[in-house]
């Protein structure tokens, strides 16, 4: 990448950023109208190269808010949390499956408001308008330099969705860290935070992952690179929330260091949206949950991390014996 497109893919840092800055300023006034997702969705279709997400405006501006919408209808449906968590990532999966999509952030969309409670629909609203801003940026957008990692598939066909496999692996690794967290006394709610899921299932279906043909060497590393992210965005954005509490003066702070984690990601070429997710994501806990969110996700990533691994390695062996799972592998 030549010096000019190095300078236009800085600039796209600032996206993110503008997302969550629009978000907490909009929160102090109406506190559901947060969504974490939404950073993360900025990092990985403007800076990250997240070609899967940014492949269809349309569905971005109707996937995750319908399952945003979902989501707090099964929040206010009357189920045990847990009960609408699994509800919600079923239904997702299967939703992603059918209409052919990748979008893995409509997961986190979808369950948000049973995780942590979220029942007005000024949730569902406040989803549409960041993805129609993100839609009407890509469709301005398009034919205009990208990220590199963007710009590499082209000429490739478009994938379809989630292999049915993969997304019944992915079902069965969250839905078990659900149950375990709905049937377990005082499990601090990081520990199945929705951005955890979209890391899952990036990791044993999705692109840009480092993960094909790398050596288990490398593949160890970058297992642990993802948890670390994961952890170390969780922690810092608890540590923010627990030391300024929810109004006015964790705003700065936050957006400081959604940019800080943003950059982090975009100068190691780590194609992992979620910490950009999860930097936000302790706002939605109490004041003083923010230190056990933060345990709480490293719990969780670590289970994410190990079982998706395992599911990426056993995916890889019944392709290679040309089993068919009808998606992609590749990295």
């Amino acid at each position: 990448m030549g010096e000019e497109g190095t300078r236009a893919s800085a600039w796209r840092l600032v996206v993110p950023v503008l997302v969550a800055l629009g978000m907490l300023l909009a929160a102090q006034a109406v506190p559901a109208v947060l969504f974490p997702e939404g950073a993360a969705l900025a990092s990985g279709v403007v800076v990250l190269g997240q070609a899967d997400w940014a492949a269809s405006p349309g569905r971005l501006v109707t996937v995750v808010p319908v399952a945003a919408l979902g989501g707090v209808g099964l929040a206010r449906s009357g189920l045990a949390p847990w009960q609408a968590e699994l509800v919600g990532l079923v239904g997702v999966l299967g939703l992603l499956r059918v209409i052919g999509s990748r979008l893995a952030p409509a997961l986190s969309a979808a369950l948000i408001p049973s995780v942590f409670h979220v029942t007005s629909f000024a949730y569902p609203a406040s989803v549409a308008v960041v993805c129609g801003l993100l839609a009407s940026g890509l469709a301005l957008g398009r034919g205009r330099p990208g990220p590199p990692a963007a710009r590499s598939r082209a000429g490739r066909p478009t994938r379809r969705g989630f292999s049915p496999l993969a997304s019944s692996l992915v079902a069965v690794v969250a839905g078990a860290l659900i149950v375990v967290a709905g049937v377990s006394q005082g499990a601090p709610a990081g520990l199945v935070a929705p951005p955890l899921f979209v890391s899952l299932l990036e990791l044993v279906d999705g692109e840009g992952t480092g993960w094909a043909g790398s050596s288990w060497g490398r593949r160890g590393t970058t297992l642990a690179v993802r948890w670390a992210s994961l952890v170390a965005a969780a922690g810092l954005g608890a540590l923010v929330v627990g030391e300024l509490g929810h109004g006015w003066a964790v705003v700065v702070p936050l957006v400081a260091l959604e940019g800080l984690v943003v950059a982090v990601l975009w100068g190691r070429g780590l194609r992992h949206p979620p910490p950009a997710a999860l930097v936000l994501v302790p706002l939605l806990t109490g004041h003083f949950a923010a230190g056990r969110f933060a345990v709480g996700v490293a719990l969780g990533a670590a289970w994410v991390c190990g079982a998706g691994g395992l599911a990426r390695v056993g995916l890889e062996a019944l392709r290679r014996r040309g089993a068919p799972t009808r998606g992609t592998l590749d990295g």
